[in-house]
């Protein structure tokens, strides 16, 4: 083969390199240009349902920081019923208090804890970390107080000031410990970005802060 034969297999074959490396540079350029913009999108979706910003990255590139104008997220409010019996007995006379009531349970999500959305252009799939639910605060609507005084063991103020506190501990400890309704807060929330992400045709992939991830296939 002649020494200009060889040159220009070569120079040919740099040619056909070059060009492959070019059209698959300006394939992944689209790629994430296409992906950059649902994120964008599905980013100002978020805002204008649930009222804030996560951090939202492309490829580890950040498109969006975090914007929260309110520092919670709250996906669930449910009315929840208590009771609490207090007794106190002294030199055998008893007096009891019993208060019952119902409150209004909010649960969601602390939105100073990490809140992320992220897209993968290569493996097409959306990872949102989000941290765990928690009882957000509870509002008192109704209450029911009875008493019973001992013979000689009469309830005083601070006897139900003591109840009315403990009551108001017990009932969120009651509420804190109910994994059904932490776990309703959770799918409530998890449906809702359901919702924005899945029209993208990317995988979902879901994990809350400190717990394994929840792989959600894509819709055909």
């Amino acid at each position: 083969m002649s020494k200009s034969l060889i040159l220009r297999t070569a120079v040919a074959l740099c040619l056909v390199m070059v060009t492959a490396t070019l059209c698959v540079h300006y394939l992944v350029n689209l790629t994430q240009s296409k992906t950059e913009k649902t994120a964008r999108s599905i980013a100002g979706l978020i805002e204008e349902k649930l009222n804030f910003t996560p951090l939202v990255t492309v490829d580890r590139t950040v498109v969006f920081q975090e914007s929260t104008p309110v520092m919670e997220l709250v996906s669930l409010k449910k009315r929840m019923s208590h009771q609490l019996r207090w007794s106190s007995t002294q030199f055998h006379s008893t007096k009891e208090i019993v208060i019952a009531g119902d409150f209004s349970v909010s649960v969601g999500f602390d939105l100073k804890e990490r809140f992320s959305v992220s897209f993968d252009s290569k493996n097409k799939t959306i990872y949102v970390v989000h941290p765990a639910p928690k009882v957000l605060s509870m509002e008192l609507l109704s209450s029911e107080i009875t008493h019973d005084r001992g013979w000689w063991n009469a309830i005083t103020d601070h006897d139900q000031t003591t109840v009315l506190n403990s009551f108001h501990h017990d009932a969120r400890k009651a509420a804190e410990g109910n994994a059904a309704l932490l776990d309703e807060a959770r799918r409530q929330m998890r449906e809702q970005l359901l919702a924005l992400l899945t029209p993208s045709g990317f995988q979902i992939e879901f994990q809350e802060l400190g717990a394994a991830p929840v792989h959600i296939p894509s819709l055909p």
